[in-house]
């Protein structure tokens, strides 16, 4: 969207992204949103993964010598895990996204065209205090109309699918996976990889995470049981 109109971007019906609660502040209107979630240690080991791979553009200059550093060692994703707590997007990562904001009016030009400095925007978010990140990501889960968990693939798209009123005449197709996985979706995958020690570093910087993650597996199983027994909702327009 960098340097399209306010005007072309508030035409759309459907937007994906990353942009969490901030960009109906954009648009100017209420936007129903969905978003999935998946078990915090395997969403982190891919997440590893996916930088070392295939991530050539970092926020900082800082982050970019710290990673390349990593790549280069010998060991680059134990020398990640040992330090993921000071990049971005690791530690409580999913909380972090739900709660992400950004003065996205503060990126319209004079002319109204949206133009964010691409190379920094990660960094000019805001986040809640540590002691009210989960508190406040969990309160804006809670607000989504629908969501799917990872782990259950066909469930979730079946029930998102419902909500928007859109039709499944197509199996469930899975795209960029990582090339570990052989084209096959196995839920948790990475877990049975890794190291005892590696699991522990990695889960002390889940915590969060790992507690709205209980959540919508409550939420998830409670509205799975309401959907086999009354009419699933669907949103209004």
């Amino acid at each position: 969207m960098a340097g399209w109109s306010l005007e072309k971007i508030r035409a759309f019906r459907c937007y994906s992204g990353h942009f969490g609660p901030s960009f109906s502040d954009l648009l100017g209107r209420p936007l129903p949103t969905i978003t999935y979630l998946r078990d915090p240690l395997e969403r982190a080991v891919s997440l590893i993964h996916f930088i070392l791979r295939e991530v050539t553009q970092f926020p900082d200059q800082e982050s970019a010598d710290l990673v390349h550093s990593i790549k280069a060692s010998s060991h680059p994703f134990e020398a990640f895990v040992e330090t993921a707590a000071h990049l971005p997007g690791v530690r409580d990562g999913q909380c972090c996204e739900l709660t992400h904001r950004w003065p996205l009016q503060r990126y319209l030009t004079p002319e109204g065209n949206f133009s964010p400095n691409l190379a920094t925007f990660w960094n000019e978010g805001v986040y809640p205090p540590g002691d009210r990140l989960l508190e406040e990501a969990r309160a804006y889960f809670d607000s989504l109309p629908a969501f799917g968990i990872a782990e259950y693939p066909e469930e979730s798209l079946h029930y998102i699918t419902e909500v928007l009123g859109l039709p499944r005449n197509e199996p469930l197709r899975w795209e960029r996976l990582a090339p570990e996985r052989q084209n096959r979706w196995q839920p948790f995958y990475w877990k049975e990889t890794l190291p005892p020690d590696i699991r522990r570093k990695l889960a002390g910087l889940l915590e969060a995470d790992q507690e709205l993650y209980r959540h919508a597996l409550n939420r998830f199983q409670s509205e799975r049981a309401q959907r086999t027994s009354t009419t699933s909702p669907r949103l209004p327009g």
